[in-house]
């Protein structure tokens, strides 16, 4: 109550003033009345009317442009309840010549949506399907998948009408499969509804019944009256169908409470047509005349012609039964003319019989042969439409079950190649973490064979043998100079991986060179450096070793300055083992006996 005196007010302030200053005051209050009555918080039929009478008022005078669309809108939302359509269209195209001005593709396609509503009781195809393509192009280029799939609801509509299940059933169930990944509660139930009536279409109301139930169970929880109003609806016409009159007649008071508290006409007269078939089943023929008498003029006004030749035709068996022939020819006559002219086939079929059966009681053989003679014609075209109907929905159960097998096995796919991924990730990260382990392990151990080479350098300074000191810090520093140019090397074949062919090329060509380079340039530098210092003994060596290799001098030269076989290792990078081998190797060829120290015998040379 509070909210609608809220409105009340609001609305007042938008007819009393009309000044610049107020516009957009007015504007954003007449937005919150429309919107209030679209969604049927507002039920009360006299406030309605004086919304409508001063809209109308308004809109005469007014020349803001957003207050003319709002105000348009607004006529023609209240004009398509009170089932006059043509009015309806009349203010719902002024709204959408306006959104165009205003290049307002939300609600642009919100008016399409309206006006698709709007044929739909017309019957208008044409008309249907371009109101319909136009909402879905304007949510695609606003990227509103959910709207998009929203409007192809009144296509799947569209193809259930026109006998094309197939297409109903492929837009339905798109639709849910994408509602139900984006959690759109709403399109979930419209599509469950599409679903369930097309199902009813075919005759398969226990498949329609589950269907049916889960919209209405949605439309339920989220308090949408009249969706939920009309999944009551649709659920007691599946009961009729089943001859569950009395669950009929429950499902359709329900309904018909709520569309009354909601004062929306048309549901209200469609729900006393479901009624009154219902009666009429039950024999109950003058409670069902009664009720399709209250609808009578509701479908003229609308020009709803299919409805109005199943009102007539519903009378029409009414009046059969209550043996006055000379009414039910009357409604039957008026229900044919609209069938024939409009090609309504089943109710053609109907009501082609229906005649045939008075004439015959009448006694008028010629005009019962007549409507025999079209029943027949009509009937050869609805068995062949209806075993075309059982082709499409075995084709159909097919379609979908083959769809969902080709989905579980593109899934079961995906998480294979999923997991051959991961697997793959896992093992480079285990591979990456090896390597920086091996790489730090290795620069580590150098790093601590270097401190305790300095150690040894401190040493020999401690015992004055300044010239080997030098020696070695020399020695020491080719050693970090290759050291770094190993660095370099392995830097070198990083980057090697992540260039072009030419240039991969060039960068193996410079690696070689520095490989090359690495202990070429130490040992040469070194043995200058030593035979310089040590002269004497170096050429004592020789003279009395003439057949010594590099290698081997090299052994020499790092033993006599009093390097230990482990220590070598590091400086050679070669394995202790080679080196315990090598020392060993060298002191027989020297000729040495197992008695005689390797060191001591080349201190004796100098």
């Amino acid at each position: 109550m509070k909210y609608v005196i809220t409105s009340i007010v609001n609305l007042a302030i938008f007819f009393f003033f009309n000044s610049f200053g107020q516009s957009s005051k007015v504007l954003e209050d007449y937005r919150e009345v429309y919107h209030q009555f679209r969604k049927y918080q507002i039920t009360d039929t006299s406030l309605i009317n004086s919304y409508k009478a001063d809209a109308t008022k308004k809109l005469e005078a007014s020349e803001d442009i957003y207050q003319r669309f709002y105000l348009n809108i607004f006529l023609g939302t209240y004009f398509d309840r009170d089932l006059k359509y043509d009015k309806a269209i009349s203010y719902y195209y002024q709204a959408l010549k306006t959104a165009k001005q205003l290049n307002d593709k939300k609600y642009e396609a919100l008016i399409y949506d309206k006006l698709t509503n709007v044929y739909k009781i017309f019957g208008n195809d044409e008309l249907i399907l371009q109101c319909v393509n136009n909402a879905v192009k304007l949510k695609s280029e606003l990227g509103d998948s959910v709207g998009v799939n929203d409007s192809r609801m009144n296509l799947c509509k569209y193809h259930r009408n026109s006998g094309n299940y197939l297409s109903a059933f492929e837009i339905a169930f798109k639709a849910l499969e994408y509602g139900e990944t984006v959690g759109d509660s709403i399109l979930i139930a419209r599509s469950n509804n599409n679903i369930g009536l097309a199902y009813k279409d075919l005759k398969e109301y226990d498949k329609s019944k589950v269907y049916l139930s889960r919209s209405m169970d949605i439309y339920k929880k989220l308090e949408v009256k009249s969706k939920y109003a009309l999944l009551l609806n649709n659920m007691g016409l599946i009961c009729f169908h089943k001859k569950e009159y009395q669950e009929a007649l429950r499902y359709f008071s329900k309904a018909l409470t709520i569309e009354m508290e909601l004062n929306r006409k048309g549901a209200i007269y469609r729900i006393y047509n479901n009624i009154g078939l219902v009666y009429s089943f039950l024999g109950n023929n003058d409670a069902a005349i009664e009720l399709y008498n209250k609808c009578i003029n509701a479908y003229s006004n609308m020009g709803d012609n299919i409805k109005l030749a199943n009102l007539y035709n519903s009378l029409g068996t009414c009046y059969a039964q209550k043996f006055e022939n000379d009414s039910a020819i009357h409604y039957q006559m008026l229900c044919f003319n609209l069938c024939e002219k409009n090609s309504y086939k089943k109710l053609y079929l109907s009501s082609s019989f229906a005649l045939s059966a008075l004439y015959d009681d009448l006694g008028n053989i010629e005009k019962s042969y007549e409507y025999m003679k079209k029943y027949g014609e009509m009937n050869q075209k609805i068995e062949a439409y209806n075993e075309n109907i059982h082709m499409i929905s075995a084709e159909f159960e097919y379609i979908m079950a083959k769809n969902r097998k080709i989905t579980k096995i593109e899934a079961e796919n995906r998480m294979l190649w999923n997991t051959i991924i991961y697997i793959l990730i896992a093992i480079v990260f285990l591979i990456s973490i090896y390597l920086v382990r091996r790489y730090y392990l290795k620069y580590s151990t150098t790093k601590t064979s270097i401190e305790h080479l300095e150690k040894k350098i401190e040493t020999l300074s401690q015992s004055n043998d300044q010239k080997n000191k030098e020696l070695s810090i020399k020695l020491l520093q080719l050693i970090n100079q290759n050291t770094e140019k190993e660095y370099l090397v392995i830097k070198l074949k990083q980057l090697k991986s992540n260039v072009g062919v030419n240039s991969k090329f060039q960068i193996q060509e410079l690696i070689n060179e520095i490989n090359l380079k690495i202990d070429k340039d130490l040992w040469v530098e070194f043995e200058v450096r030593f035979t310089n210092i040590h002269s004497d003994f170096y050429s004592k060596l020789l003279s009395e070793n003439p057949n010594l290799t590099q290698g081997e001098k090299r052994l020499c030269f790092l033993l006599y300055l009093n390097f230990s076989p482990k220590e070598i290792s590091v400086i050679t990078k070669h394995s202790y083992r080679s080196i315990l081998v090598a020392k060993y190797r060298l002191k027989n060829k020297l000729q040495l006996s197992k008695s005689e120290e390797l060191t001591n015998y080349l201190h004796q040379i100098s």
